[in-house]
């Protein structure tokens, strides 16, 4: 529950100050939770949970860490754009450039004012592998799934999707000739690994 309360706070990039104040408790006493040597009272639980519209089962770790942790606004894709760039820990600027679109663009969505096209909504998904259902209704797992081997994981402090974007993301950095060097020593490798359980 520690990491979740730890991975809560940076979600809605406030100190440990900011995020104790309105729970009525020192910047201190949140350290002291996020780091597991103290335990989170009944009581702090369900303040936590009103304070910052968190989903109780989420918070005490009965779903699984990535889902939405906040309490669903099942019509508002704006909250949902916004949590996502959250999530990825990306500017609103850093989101707007891997979309290709300007940062107004992406104020706009996240405010309400203005709601992303058929086309913006696709090229998020794609872009960040993320669930359109989820995007568009509030309904599901907000990342698409990348296997049961990998989802042993998904409870551990950093999730495994941040992981894989960080992956995907540096490699649409390269240029041309890096991504044909990558993908030329991943094929070498996937076939010394096949050669290799053919000889096992």
């Amino acid at each position: 529950m520690n990491t979740r309360l730890h991975h809560l706070r940076k979600l809605l990039k406030l100190s440990q100050e900011d995020f104790g104040k309105p729970l009525g408790v020192t910047g201190a006493s949140i350290s002291r939770l996020e780091n597991g040597t103290r335990n989170l009272t009944k009581q702090m639980i369900l303040a936590i949970c009103r304070e910052y519209n968190v989903r109780q089962e989420w918070l005490c770790g009965e779903i699984e860490y990535n889902n939405y942790p906040f309490i669903k606004s099942e019509n508002n894709m704006n909250e949902r754009i916004k949590f996502l760039r959250m999530s990825l820990d990306l500017t609103q600027q850093e989101f707007a450039d891997k979309l290709s679109i300007k940062r107004g663009a992406i104020a706009n969505y996240e405010i309400g004012r203005n709601q992303p096209i058929d086309a913006v909504i696709s090229l998020m998904c794609k872009t960040y592998n993320v669930n359109e259902t989820w995007l568009r209704d509030g309904k599901g797992e907000m990342f698409l799934p990348i296997g049961d081997e990998v989802s042993l994981l998904s409870d551990v402090s950093i999730p495994i999707h941040d992981l894989i974007l960080d992956i995907v993301t540096s490699f649409n950095e390269l240029d041309d000739n890096e991504k044909t060097v990558i993908c030329d020593y991943v094929s070498t490798v996937a076939e010394k690994i096949a050669k290799r359980k053919k000889e096992d």
